[in-house]
């Protein structure tokens, strides 16, 4: 079953010199999309990248919308975890979603690694934070 949605990205950048803060994050959105085109699931079928806008000291933020074709609810969820939309609209199929068990299985399984993935990389974050915060307070 393919599925035609409608997503919204985020990107945000900060630099000294506002120009370059806003041609390093339309670049970044700018391979987003180029990254979706080599997906073997994912079909672009339009983007609209939106101008840069200052949303504080020297931070700069900008969206991308784009519409998509995704071969299955397979690809549609890898479609979110990899590239984290912060929002999704399906414009098709519409009504009631059939999913076979075992592809449904598949992509819960797919998710729960993802999420483990993520926790492990939390904790050695947190754990590296909490030994560099240590290191500086054993300085003082």
């Amino acid at each position: 079953m393919t599925f035609k949605i409608r997503a919204m990205l985020e990107g945000a950048a900060k630099h000294s010199d506002p120009e370059k803060a806003k041609e390093a994050l339309s670049n970044y959105l700018k391979e987003l999309v180029n990254v979706m085109n080599q997906r073997e699931s994912i079909t672009v079928l339009a983007d609209k990248l939106e101008k840069p806008k200052l949303t504080g000291d020297n931070i700069f933020t900008n969206f991308v919308e784009v519409t998509v074709e995704i071969k299955n609810f397979s690809g549609m969820l890898g479609f979110i975890i990899d590239f984290g939309p912060i929002n999704i609209e399906i414009l098709e199929p519409e009504g009631v979603v059939k999913i076979d068990s075992g592809e449904l299985e598949g992509v819960t399984n797919d998710f729960i690694a993802k999420i483990h993935e993520y926790d492990k990389r939390l904790k050695a974050i947190t754990a590296a934070f909490l030994k560099l915060q240590k290191t500086t307070q054993n300085k003082k």
